[in-house]
């Protein structure tokens, strides 16, 4: 609503003044280079509606929802590389990025997905490592690559978003965290076991999520189990094999996940289900605490029904809340919150409000254009040239980079 509008604060992205290193499209970069064509692609489905590239093991289109059951596997331009390398464009659109933190080692920007007004994503840019399971053939670089991912989220977070009084304010109730130390422990971060763009990147979604996702997380369909790795199991599984056989995963990247859980629960590890059940209850709690959607602030309400919770949120520990009048739901109700509801924006559909909700929260692309549309302004300040890139084999193996 406009009361939403004016409310709620986001943050503007960061502007550098790089312009491409590569002036060309990702295509022409592999034909110039090659050597790069692993690099530069990731087996993905291929949304046939919006066009998104989905991790293999989806179902369904995490951007618009469509069914991906009978999609095909193909090859899709990998982005995160066309971010490092500078590439002018892809084949649908500029690969310019709104960002949030660069140094020659790790690039931080805004995730294009948005599933909060704060949400990142750090790559490192001196490495090509496409999935989490080449951290786990050298734990010690492992670690100290991924506490390097951190601190560069935490540093942008931090200083851009909790130090910004606006934003904290009107985006979390009174008194939901103690301090920025006690609000850095409870952020949703971790990876993507199968990621649907083939560059190990640390995922830093802060709370709250928007409506909308919340819904989606309640059902499972956010954050899945097996795919979804958080943090602290992805730390705590690299320090055990530190101080175990640290080669005992050294063929991770040939694994299936199942045996790299067992393998790493063998050692002495973390049992996976574990921390992730009580990762999904934290962020659970998380939001319930925190979240500041005022009603107030906005025109409907699309109410759904849903057989049952995700399993991790049940049982009397679980701290969730039931809600009253469920049975007597059809399956979908839209319902205006007050009598001026705007009926232009009642006669959407459920995937129209959820867009149209994730433009008006996101800090992506801001400011905006004059049409009211996001725009990511910069490009890599640091972009490297082909041949700087450590491949994953060279990184397992503690080999440095070569420029």
């Amino acid at each position: 609503s406009a009361e939403g509008e004016a409310f709620y604060h986001r943050v503007a992205q960061q502007r550098n003044q790089a312009g491409p290193r590569f002036k060309g499209s990702v295509a022409e970069l592999v034909a110039a280079n090659p050597d790069l064509v692993q690099q530069m692609r990731n087996s993905a489905k291929k949304c046939v509606a919006c066009g998104k590239s989905n991790a293999t093991i989806l179902a369904f289109c995490n951007a618009c929802g469509q069914d991906l059951r009978d999609t095909e596997e193909e090859y899709t331009e990998n982005v995160c590389m066309g971010f490092v390398y500078g590439v002018e464009h892809g084949c649908r659109y500029p690969l310019t990025l709104s960002l949030r933190a660069e140094d020659p080692g790790v690039l931080v920007y805004d995730d294009l997905l948005a599933r909060s007004s704060c949400h990142l994503n750090a790559i490192p840019t001196d490495c090509h490592l496409p999935d989490w399971r080449h951290l786990l053939r050298h734990p010690t670089r492992g670690l100290q690559l991924m506490r390097r991912l951190d601190d560069a989220c935490w540093s942008a977070v931090q200083s851009q978003f909790w130090e910004c009084d606006a934003w904290r304010n009107t985006n979390f109730r009174d008194g939901a965290f103690t301090s920025a130390e006690d609000f850095r422990s409870q952020i949703y971060a971790g990876v993507n076991a199968v990621p649907s763009q083939f560059q190990v990147h640390l995922q830093y979604i802060v709370p709250p999520i928007s409506p909308s996702d919340y819904h989606q997380f309640l059902m499972g369909k956010r954050l899945m189990k097996n795919r979804w790795l958080p943090l602290e199991y992805v730390i705590s599984s690299l320090e055990a094999l530190e101080q175990s056989d640290s080669t005992k995963l050294h063929e991770a990247h040939m694994m299936k996940m199942d045996d790299i859980f067992d393998t790493i629960t063998s050692i002495g590890g973390p049992v996976y289900a574990d921390v992730y059940k009580q990762a999904i209850r934290r962020y659970n709690q998380t939001h319930q605490q925190c979240a500041n959607w005022r009603p107030e602030c906005f025109e409907l309400i699309v109410r759904m029904r849903h057989p049952s919770l995700r399993p991790e949120l049940c049982g009397p520990s679980a701290g969730s809340r039931p809600c009253s009048g469920v049975d007597s739901l059809q399956l979908t109700e839209v319902q205006p919150l007050s009598g001026n509801a705007n009926l232009t924006v009642a006669a959407l559909t459920c995937q129209e409000l959820e867009k149209r909700d994730k433009i008006a929260l996101q800090s992506y692309g801001r400011p905006y254009d004059h049409t009211g549309q996001p725009g990511a302004k910069s490009y890599y300040s640091f972009a490297r040239c082909p041949g700087e890139v450590v491949s994953a084999d060279d990184w397992a193996a503690g080999n440095q980079q070569t420029v």
